[in-house]
């Protein structure tokens, strides 16, 4: 006789109780009865703190097949508030319907315990005083209205140097000392030119006289005149040499008045400000473009932006500037536009824009870089609300306001880009203080579409 294994003798047992319990289901109504009423009864790992879970609540999302529609004030047809679109006036008919229109679905949830199975989170829009702005890169530079080169402008060699780099000067302060055959032959002619044009002047004088009392021809007259006007044009040559190489009329007249000869050449600042660069020193050879120092207003400086091609159509002369050095955060420099260049950088597709900067500290440096940041316009409030809140259907953008636990009203709206992190602000469709969904906004967005859906 063949033993049987116990495997196959379970079998058999459970084939026994099922078949048992099945007959007893069948045949006693109460055993029926107490099998129906715990079917129907619930776990304790249904309860939940929003209220019973169903199997219906388990899947993603379950709405209503009954659809309310919102009109939401938004022009589909031109993707546009209803209120900025100057073709939706112009279609409505007389009887005050609007073609433009195309309302858009509630979405109602079937049980208020989805919200929470779903994970939906809310946010707030805010109100906020706002201010747009563009941060570029930006370069510190003199600035060239408030900038002069010293040149001695002959060629010879310095002698003296009176001043020192940081110091401030005054127009008019001697800076140093050349010394120059040029400038001893450039007084020489002019001492030279002037007694002669003296001579002529007399000379035709007298013989103007002669020729109008019939006593000397016409001829001499004028050989005479062609002689002065000769002398005058070499005494404003002279002159004119002089005060190109920087010498003032007055000086002039005492060249004149002590027949001075000298080879010096002094070289005055010819404006007030800070030397902030020295080449000169004492025996030093020059020619006359030769530079031998700078001076320049350090408490007013240039700042260049480079603004992107795409960028600079906010841009606008008299506009708030703000530029930090570099590494740092303090102090910040302020000042306003001033030039928007007229070319674009082939390299880098930027166009420099002009800033002129208070520096009350002088610390600004040329050729420092840092961030400038333009203020584009004046302060003013904005509607922000959390970017999770904003979803994308068909052309425009749209927010989910709670009306209920169970119900979701679809809002367009009009968009601007934010330089708050996470924040996008919001031009219109949105007061302040409104509720939307930020979190699981999305799943409200397929849900929204599958309404959209033609049957």
């Amino acid at each position: 006789m063949k033993r049987i294994s116990w495997r196959t003798a379970a079998k058999v047992v459970a084939v026994g109780v099922v078949g048992f319990g099945v007959a007893m289901y069948a045949a006693r109504p109460d055993v029926r009865k107490q099998v129906d009423t715990l079917l129907q009864s619930k776990p304790p790992w249904s309860h939940t703190d929003e209220g019973e879970l169903s199997h219906e609540d388990l899947a993603p999302v379950e709405t209503s097949k009954t659809v309310s529609l919102v009109d939401d004030g938004w022009c589909s047809t031109h993707n546009r508030p209803e209120p900025e679109c100057a073709k939706c006036a112009g279609d409505a008919d007389h009887s005050g319907s609007r073609p433009c229109l195309v309302a858009l679905p509630k979405i109602e949830l079937t049980h208020a315990s989805t919200a929470h199975t779903i994970g939906l989170e809310y946010g707030e829009s805010l109100a906020k005083q706002h201010v747009d702005r563009l941060t570029g890169n930006a370069e510190i530079s003199y600035a060239t209205h408030d900038y002069a080169e010293v040149r001695p402008r002959v060629a010879g060699r310095i002698t003296e140097v009176l001043v020192e780099e940081g110091e401030s000067v005054k127009t008019g302060d001697l800076l140093l000392i050349v010394d120059s055959a040029e400038v001893g032959a450039a007084k020489a002619a002019y001492l030279g030119a002037r007694p002669i044009v003296e001579l002529a002047q007399q000379t035709y004088d007298r013989t103007d006289a002669l020729v109008r009392s019939d006593a000397a021809a016409l001829k001499e007259a004028l050989f005479a005149k062609a002689t002065l006007n000769k002398v005058n044009a070499d005494l404003l040559n002279a002159t004119q040499r002089l005060l190109n190489l920087g010498f003032t009329q007055e000086e002039l007249e005492t060249i004149n008045k002590e027949k001075d000869t000298s080879s010096t050449l002094r070289i005055v600042a010819p404006m007030s400000g800070v030397l902030v660069m020295r080449h000169a020193v004492v025996g030093e050879a020059v020619e006359p473009v030769t530079l031998v120092c700078a001076i320049t207003d350090t408490k007013h400086m240039w700042c260049w932006i480079d603004v992107y091609e795409n960028e600079i159509a906010g841009v606008r002369p008299g506009q708030d500037v703000a530029f930090t050095i570099a590494g740092t955060e303090e102090p910040v420099y302020r000042g306003k536009v001033e030039l928007i260049d007229y070319e674009v950088n082939v390299m880098t597709r930027t166009i420099h824009v002009r800033a002129a900067l208070d520096s009350p500290d002088g610390n600004l440096r040329a050729n420092q870089f840092g961030t400038a940041v333009i203020d584009l316009n004046k302060p003013h409030e904005m509607i922000v609300i959390p970017t999770d809140a904003v979803q994308s259907v068909g052309e425009a953008n749209v927010v989910f306001i709670p009306e209920s636990r169970t119900v979701f009203r679809p809002q367009r709206i009009l968009t601007k880009a934010c330089d708050e992190p996470g924040m996008t602000e919001v031009a219109w469709g949105l007061g302040p203080g409104e509720t939307v969904v930020t979190t699981g906004s999305f799943l409200l967005r397929t849900e929204l579409l599958k309404l959209q859906q033609p049957e």
